[in-house]
């Protein structure tokens, strides 16, 4: 199983669990929405072709 596919599950399964429970992580439910973008926006990058041009940014995301 590649990254992307480990991150979309957690994903999916993190989003499953605040959703069924509303209430619960209150105070941290900001954090946990951060993180959840930032997976997102990493598996994306995983995701997308590098592009034509080797200096491009997925090349060199650093």
């Amino acid at each position: 199983m590649a990254v992307s596919d480990t991150l979309f599950d957690a994903i999916e399964e993190i989003r499953d669990t605040l959703a069924s429970h509303p209430r619960m992580y209150g105070a941290v439910r900001p954090q946990i929405e951060t993180l959840l973008a930032d997976m997102e926006r990493v598996r994306l990058l995983l995701d997308t072709p590098p592009p034509s041009d080797p200096g491009g940014v997925a090349a060199n995301p650093g």
